[in-house]
C-alpha cells in the first residue's frame, strides 16, 4: 500500500459470510489477513480516503489472494477568483466532483470550510442513505489572499468536474491555461496543474 498515513486502517468485508475484519499495516505498507473464510470480498480504506474507492477480491482458498490499495499524492494547486471589474472578488462556493459518489464543496470564505457534498449511499438496518463516515486526505485551502481572489488548494491526484454554482450570467470562465474546465475535469498528477483561473461578471 504506496503513501500510508498514520491512523489509517484496512477493512475486509465479506459479501456472503458477512465477515469483516481490520487490520492496521505495517510501516512499509504491507498488510496481511490471516486464515480468511472462502467468499468475495471488498477491501477498503478506514477511515475512507479522499480519491480512492473499495476494490474486490476473490478469496478461493486455492492460494494467496493480493491486493493492492494505494493511496493518490497530493499536489499544490494555485487559484485564482476574478472579478470582470477588477474589484475585490465575492466569496464563492467551489464544487470538485471525483465521482457520482464523491464530491467536496469548498466555500471560499474568510476562513475556508470543505465539506464532502456528495456521499456514497449504503444501509443501515433499514434505511438507505448517505454513510455519514469521516473522510480523511481530502482537500485543503493552504494560503489566502482574498483581496486579489487568490488562494492554494492541496488536492488528491485525480480528474475532477469543477463547478462554481453563481446566480445565471455570473460566471464567465473557468480557465487551467486554455483548457475550459466547464467541458473537460481537471486533471490532478504529479506536479500539479495550471493555475485556475475563475472569471465572474460583478456588474
Amino acid at each position: 500500500m504506496a503513501n500510508a498515513s498514520p491512523g489509517v486502517r484496512v477493512m475486509l468485508s465479506g459479501n456472503r459470510t458477512g465477515l469483516h475484519l481490520e487490520v492496521v499495516p505495517k510501516s512499509d505498507g504491507t498488510f496481511e489477513f490471516a486464515k480468511v473464510p472462502v467468499d468475495t470480498y471488498s477491501v477498503r480504506f478506514m477511515p475512507r480516503i479522499a480519491a480512492t474507492s473499495s476494490k474486490t477480491i476473490a478469496v478461493t482458498g486455492r492460494g494467496d489472494a493480493t491486493v493492492n490499495l494505494s493511496i493518490p499524492a497530493k499536489q499544490n494547486v494555485a487559484l485564482k477568483i476574478s472579478a470582470n471589474d477588477g474589484s475585490e472578488p465575492p466569496n464563492v462556493s467551489l464544487v470538485l466532483t471525483l465521482s457520482k459518489t464523491e464530491a467536496y464543496t469548498i466555500l471560499l470564505l474568510a476562513v475556508p470550510v470543505v465539506v464532502r457534498s456528495v456521499d456514497e449511499f449504503v444501509f443501515v438496518g433499514d434505511t438507505y442513505g448517505p454513510s455519514g463516515e469521516a473522510t480523511a486526505e481530502k482537500p485543503t485551502v493552504t494560503t489566502i489572499s482574498k483581496s486579489d481572489g487568490r488562494y492554494s488548494l492541496r488536492l488528491p491526484e485525480g480528474e475532477y468536474r469543477i463547478d462554481v454554482p453563481t446566480p445565471a450570467g455570473k460566471l464567465l470562465s473557468i480557465l487551467a491555461g486554455e483548457t475550459d474546465l466547464r467541458q473537460v475535469p481537471l486533471r490532478i498528477g504529479p506536479g500539479g496543474s495550471q493555475e485556475i483561473v475563475v472569471s465572474l461578471q460583478v456588474k
